[in-house]
């Protein structure tokens, strides 16, 4: 037969298991909601820096440019640039050094060229996109 002390373990083992397979945590270990905040200019800005054709431009020694510009009926919540830099080097579709032209959402991370496609870019990009996404507490879409 099993002692009333042995029961009493077994059953505060049981308790344990099914809190710790269901997901429920200590009440000291509580954590804020995280809520939702927009990005910031600079964060926009330093987003841009990322793009494959800045890295790019910035490789072959040029500099790169990321210049806020707000066009008339803007949207208050999405930031727009425009993207330049002095290298000579491809990827520079015009001789004027302009790389595009870019609207970033502070409320998504979501960045759109001038033709409004969505922007995929690379790594270094992507990881920053996810960094400001995981700060900002913004799901990603």
């Amino acid at each position: 037969m099993w002692s009333h002390r042995t029961l009493l373990a077994l059953r505060a083992g049981v308790l344990v298991f099914a809190a710790v397979f269901w997901g429920a945590t200590p009440l000291t270990s509580a954590t804020p909601s995280c809520r939702p905040t927009p990005i910031s200019l600079k964060e926009a800005q330093n987003l841009l820096l990322r793009l494959p054709d800045a890295v790019i431009a910035r490789g072959a020694g040029g500099k790169v440019d990321v210049l806020p510009y707000r066009p008339p009926d803007a949207d208050p919540a999405v930031y727009y640039f425009s993207v330049w830099t002095d290298a000579s080097q491809p990827p520079i579709a015009l001789d004027n050094g302009l790389l595009g032209y870019f609207e970033v959402d502070s409320r998504s991370v979501r960045v759109v060229d001038v033709a409004g496609a969505d922007v995929i870019g690379g790594d270094p990009f992507e990881r920053y996109r996810h960094q400001l996404r995981s700060e900002h507490c913004i799901a990603a879409n």
